[in-house]
């Protein structure tokens, strides 16, 4: 860890990098990398920079997340996951409370296009100014900005203008239901640290090469605008759905709760317990879209048209009680995971058969199960507990309800 720093200024906030180097013939710039770290952290080599305020930490990783979660626990002296899981050590020194962090994946030399990743750990976001501060200074520099590798687009057909936008909201949504952080940056969050990942691409059909002088003034202006905060991002939102880089839907807009007047009218046994699991499951959307409005967007738009139609007047032998004993099986939370791990299948390996597709997916949903179970213990991932102790219950109860047939007295 090289630490830059004024020497005549005490240990206040910081902002923080973290370099990630994607391939092998960068191990001598790795080096070379950290050498300048350490260069940067003497006084001598900071007299003539008397302009920053706060400390600044590079930090190099090993192990992608693993490491820098072993870090994070470090530094603050805490346990993120399970006791005993991740054992992350003693730090020798620290730099006081962390203000904001920039992870930067470069997959090469050249960059023609800088895609900003924003998606955290159990969907957590960072404050939408860092954002918009980052997708500035890259548009600044003369370098093509995306965001879930999207760029903008200038259309003049309002369908198309539509879709485009649609199709990078539902990309956000996707991202950020499944609480897997997409970068480095998406640990920071939950210890109040505002934090993105700058992504470098290098493809001559997106734009002009940049070299490393232009990222690193994109950097530096990121630093030097966090440098003159008084205090940490609180005046734009936290809760947020982008459909391109400089449009966003603000929580008032898609967070909207209207309280209705519900009678009181008295129900028995299997009536009852409909009544109470609705109420279950409308408060448990509620909490989780409170932490991860995806997650509970998706989860509500896949259940609530199914679950309103479950009735307990009808009888057993209704036609409409069959359907649901069809179409409720598909619903359960480890079916849904698997149907959608077959989709994402089938559609990237179109050139392999529907039996060889399927082979892949069951290998790939055994795979998702265990490791959506390490998130949990290692890094606090809440997707695993969610549908085990929330989602499984709520439709077990349902499953009873639906095989159930108990008149309704008012």
């Amino acid at each position: 860890m090289g630490l830059l720093t004024d020497p005549k200024a005490g240990n206040g906030e910081m902002a923080k990098f973290i370099l990630r180097w994607e391939k092998v013939l960068c191990y001598l710039l790795y080096f070379c990398g950290i050498i300048w770290m350490m260069c940067l952290a003497h006084p001598f080599f900071n007299d003539k920079q008397r302009y920053w305020a706060k400390d600044i930490i590079f930090l190099v990783t090993e192990h992608e997340q693993l490491g820098m979660q072993a870090w994070l626990d470090a530094y603050h002296n805490v346990v993120s996951g399970h006791e005993g899981i991740l054992l992350s050590g003693d730090l020798a020194g620290r730099a006081g409370s962390i203000q904001a962090a920039i992870n930067l994946e470069l997959h090469s030399m050249a960059i023609t296009s800088i895609d900003v990743k924003i998606e955290g750990l159990n969907g957590q976001l960072p404050n939408l100014d860092l954002f918009n501060l980052a997708q500035n200074m890259i548009s600044k520099e003369g370098i093509r900005r995306s965001f879930q590798r999207r760029f903008d687009t200038y259309e003049r057909d309002p369908v198309k203008k539509w879709s485009y936008h649609f199709n990078t909201l539902m990309s956000m949504i996707m991202a950020q239901s499944t609480g897997i952080p997409n970068g480095n940056h998406g640990l920071f969050h939950r210890f109040g640290i505002e934090a993105i990942t700058l992504e470098g691409f290098d493809n001559l059909k997106e734009g002009a090469q940049r070299n490393f002088y232009n990222v690193g003034r994109i950097v530096e202006s990121i630093v030097r605008s966090v440098n003159n905060l008084l205090e940490r991002f609180h005046q734009s939102f936290f809760f947020y759905l982008l459909t391109c880089t400089d449009r966003y839907i603000s929580i008032g807009e898609f967070y909207y709760i209207k309280m209705k007047y519900v009678s009181k009218s008295k129900y028995s046994n299997t009536a009852l317990v409909c009544v109470i699991t609705c109420v279950e499951f409308g408060t448990a959307l509620t909490c989780i879209a409170m932490h991860n409005f995806s997650l509970a967007f998706l989860t509500a738009v896949v259940y609530v048209p199914i679950v309103l139609s479950i009735y307990p007047k009808q009888t057993i032998t209704s036609r409409y009680r069959k359907i649901l004993n069809v179409i409720w099986p598909l619903l359960h939370p480890f079916s849904i995971i698997t149907i959608i791990v077959f989709m994402y299948g089938f559609i990237n390996y179109r050139d392999e058969t529907i039996m060889s597709v399927l082979v892949r997916s069951l290998k790939a949903t055994k795979q998702a199960f265990v490791l959506s179970i390490f998130d949990s213990m290692i890094y606090g991932n809440m997707l695993y507990s969610v549908t085990v102790a929330i989602m499984l219950p709520i439709w077990l109860l349902y499953w009873n309800i639906i095989h159930k047939n108990t008149e309704i007295n008012t």
